[in-house]
């Protein structure tokens, strides 16, 4: 018998169970693709002036959101940026938990 990984074994089984979903290489592929649009917003953005632990610790609803936020204020004549990272960081509040493990982690505790 030849050698077959766990995973893949599993992956046969929900086949042949009627369990598999057909779309899920499809919203995987639309996953990849909203990280990465956040990753670039961040970096273009954002990445002066909040702290990247915050910013990977929000869920990625939060952060379609605030890119949204972002573009309109953008186009809004009083834009204050100073003013619109203030109200981000009040109504938006990452898993704090999983933030703290970062922090510590970066520290080498």
């Amino acid at each position: 018998m030849k050698y077959r990984e766990k995973s893949f074994i599993r992956h046969q089984e929900r086949q042949k169970s009627g369990e598999f979903d057909v779309y899920a290489s499809y919203e995987r592929r639309v996953r990849r693709q909203k990280i990465e649009r956040h990753k670039q917003f961040y970096q273009l953005h954002l990445s002066k002036y909040v702290d990247k632990y915050w910013w990977k610790n929000l869920n990625i609803d939060e952060r379609d959101e605030i890119s949204r936020l972002y573009l309109f204020a953008v186009e809004e004549s009083s834009f204050s940026l100073e003013k619109f990272l203030c109200d981000i960081k009040k109504s938006f509040k990452p898993n704090m938990s999983e933030l703290r493990k970062d922090k510590l982690r970066l520290l080498g505790i």
